[in-house]
């Protein structure tokens, strides 16, 4: 049993983080604190911090299904976690891109080697989700608007390391700026808040025993799965035609979203080129409240 455990741990880890790092993640950029003391770049779990997220729902502007789905997480016992703030540089429209449709960076993963997770959209806001290892679940986008995505995520775990299926809830906030330096190169800085519920029967003890642990790997999923969106957007200032290429190969998205991800990837260029022809510009800056 003592060899088990850290498998099943790694495997409800891949049922809430996993997911929750399917979205992601300026210098100079205005930052949300919750104190004087508070420090954006290290993770937090404090009730200052669980509620400070809360307050960034906009509930009044949500219809009732995401109402009362986000208000079933929030209002039962369930595990906060506000990962470290990321600062990569990206353009503003791929990585809108990547955060609207995760397959597409999945897809790449697969291409890559890097992941077996397969990631499906099955309709406008919702994807599903299959890590090959006995974990499926669905993804269902709720709200979004320039600086806020927030998800709502399901996951159920059926295989040999656990005697009963685990089922996992919980909803992802995702909030995001932007600042533009004088050489034309975009900042962006982006913070992931999780609320994750296990029903019944599940790894309640697990959770929180392990939970040092389940942390550590969100925080390192989401700091690299930030990088690689970074990464790819410097490929498409530098070399378009690369990612024009790949994007045949991805064949777990849509013809339509592979055609916006290689027109995309030639935009970004073009952009990079004006810039840097037009010479140093004004800092620009987006706060988190779009000012």
């Amino acid at each position: 049993m003592s060899y088990r455990i850290p498998h099943a741990l790694r495997v409800f880890a891949s049922i809430g983080i996993s997911v929750a790092c399917l979205s992601f993640g300026r210098i100079g950029a205005a930052e949300p604190t919750d104190g004087p003391s508070r420090n954006p770049y290290k993770a937090a779990t404090d009730r200052v911090a669980r509620e400070s997220a809360i307050r960034s729902v906009p509930f009044e502007r949500l219809d009732e299904n995401a109402r009362s789905k986000i208000s079933a997480i929030l209002n039962r016992e369930s595990v906060f976690r506000r990962l470290p703030t990321q600062v990569v540089p990206c353009d503003p429209e791929m990585y809108s891109f990547t955060v609207r449709h995760p397959d597409v960076v999945v897809n790449l993963w697969r291409i890559l080697g890097i992941s077996k997770i397969t990631l499906k959209q099955t309709g406008p806001n919702t994807f599903s989700y299959r890590d090959g290892e006995g974990t499926t679940g669905t993804i269902e986008y709720l709200y979004e608007n320039h600086d806020t995505h927030i998800a709502y995520t399901t996951c159920i775990y059926e295989g040999p390391l656990w005697p009963n299926p685990i089922t996992y809830s919980g909803v992802l906030i995702l909030k995001s700026a932007f600042v533009r330096e004088t050489n034309g190169q975009y900042y962006v800085t982006t913070r992931l808040d999780t609320f994750s519920s296990i029903a019944p029967g599940g790894l309640e003890l697990l959770t929180k025993t392990f939970m040092p642990w389940f942390g550590k790997v969100a925080d390192t999923n989401f700091s690299q799965t930030a990088a690689f969106v970074g990464g790819l957007s410097s490929t498409a200032r530098q070399n378009p035609d690369s990612l024009r290429r790949v994007s045949y190969k991805l064949t777990h998205i849509s013809e339509e979203t592979r055609r916006e991800f290689a027109d995309l990837a030639t935009k970004v260029a073009s952009k990079a080129q004006a810039e840097t022809a037009a010479g140093p510009q004004p800092i620009r800056q987006i706060s988190w409240n779009g000012e």
